[in-house]
């Protein structure tokens, strides 16, 4: 990647600090703005589901290249505000030229009989078969959101907001506008999203969710880039974010249509393991997640997993099911790669 990125606040500082109990000061009034700039290759999924790292240990030692990339030239900045207690608020532009890239590496130290796919992965066995042409677009996307953070104390670097016990709920809009800077897109997403990380459950620990649905508006002239996707994975690596699915292919069933995705978390803390002589001792934390997802093109589709943690380390056996017929199974680990 080559490219420059400035950031910048007006009346406040970049960085909140957090107090002992983890709640964090936020000054008054904060502004952040920022600029960017520059090449870069970059996933067609922009929810990068897999890093570049773990791609290409999965290409050398296996020759499977799951990452699908593309070349994107821009120009980009943003702003943001907490506009009152917690209620924040922000919108960015880019303009970008995007075009579909070929591979350019063949290399794996084994299995050699297998082949490359290409960086279509809607024509994975045929090289040089570009997704979309040379495409250039300018979008605006402006986001809200509000966490119910009303309390606060005050210190000497500004407010200090506590966690509020009810969920944060997020809107965001999204438009792909034609003609300027000689766009090429002309499309309209809108969606909206509740979550909550770490609800107390008492002895049976924590549980964490998040919902989002969303819908395309418009869609006269939209690249697959500018698709709703979704994060999957297809590799033994997870990522444990809010909205991360287990065993969904990365690129196949992103969306021009209308979504409703779920997922569910809980964490038992050793509840029902420490009641076991010996693993007791191992202070393991049980784990139980619950991903959905439905579109137009996919309908039903579940995941359930079951494991453990154990420090920084979190091991799942996870299930798919798509219209409640079993689709696939594997072994999951979050080693906070």
């Amino acid at each position: 990647m080559i490219g420059l990125s400035i950031k910048n606040n007006l009346n406040g500082s970049a960085v909140t600090r957090p107090s002992p109990d983890g709640n964090a000061y936020i000054p008054l009034k904060v502004y952040q703005v920022g600029l960017g700039f520059g090449s870069e290759t970059t996933d067609l999924n922009n929810t990068l589901p897999i890093t570049s790292f773990v791609n290409e240990l999965s290409s050398l030692f296996y020759r499977l290249n799951y990452q699908k990339l593309y070349e994107k030239r821009f120009v980009s900045a943003y702003a943001s505000r907490r506009i009152t207690g917690g209620w924040t608020a922000g919108i960015s532009a880019e303009t970008a030229d995007r075009s579909s890239l070929n591979n350019t590496s063949f290399y794996s130290f084994f299995y050699r009989d297998r082949k490359y796919t290409a960086n279509n992965p809607f024509t994975p066995e045929q090289e040089g078969v570009p997704l979309f042409g040379p495409s250039r677009s300018f979008k605006i996307h402006i986001n809200t959101s509000y966490d119910f953070s009303n309390k606060y104390t005050t210190g000497p670097e500004g407010k200090r907001y506590l966690e509020s016990s009810y969920p944060t709920i997020r809107l965001d809009y999204t438009k792909g506008i034609k003609n300027i800077f000689g766009s090429d897109v002309d499309y309209d997403l809108l969606s909206f999203s509740v979550n909550k990380n770490n609800i107390s459950l008492g002895s049976y620990g924590k549980f964490s969710f998040e919902i989002e649905t969303g819908k395309f508006l418009n869609t006269t002239d939209i690249e697959y880039v500018d698709y709703k996707h979704f994060m999957g994975d297809q590799t033994i690596f997870y990522k444990d974010f809010f909205n991360q699915f287990l065993l969904l292919n990365y690129y196949t069933y992103s969306t021009r249509k209308e979504y409703i995705e779920a997922h569910l978390k809980q964490n038992f803390g050793g509840a029902l393991l420490s009641n076991i002589p010996l693993i007791k001792k191992l202070k393991l934390q049980e784990l139980l997640t619950y991903n959905y997802l439905t579109t137009p093109e996919l309908k039903n589709y579940q995941e359930v997993g079951i494991g453990f943690q154990y420090f920084g380390i979190k091991v799942l056996y996870s299930w798919a099911f798509s219209n409640n017929d079993a689709q696939r199974s594997g072994v999951k680990l979050d080693m906070n790669f």
